[in-house]
């Protein structure tokens, strides 16, 4: 019995169209910071809207952006095997 060597046909990763609300959030959220930044009349509150800002920024699209990074597939003429760096 001869066995066949197992080769890589592709090596692929996620559609990117998953990273589109990440990044409207993305650009709503720099479109607010932009808006509201400096107009509260006390300092802690301006400090405040940036770190919420922040905060949404990076749970909201640093997030996806690596999850997304971080699984590719491998197809081969054997199988298919999915890897992700990440736990999702």
């Amino acid at each position: 019995m001869s066995e066949r060597t197992e080769v890589v046909v592709a090596r692929l990763r996620p559609h990117a169209r998953v990273l589109l609300w990440p990044t409207l959030l993305l650009l709503l959220v720099a479109a607010a910071l932009g808006f509201f930044a400096g107009t509260f009349r006390e300092q802690w509150q301006n400090t405040v809207l940036l770190c919420v800002a922040g905060a949404v920024a990076l749970v909201g699209w640093l997030v996806p952006l690596l999850r997304w990074s971080s699984r590719n597939y491998t197809i081969t003429t054997r199988r298919v095997v999915v890897a992700s760096a990440l736990n999702t």
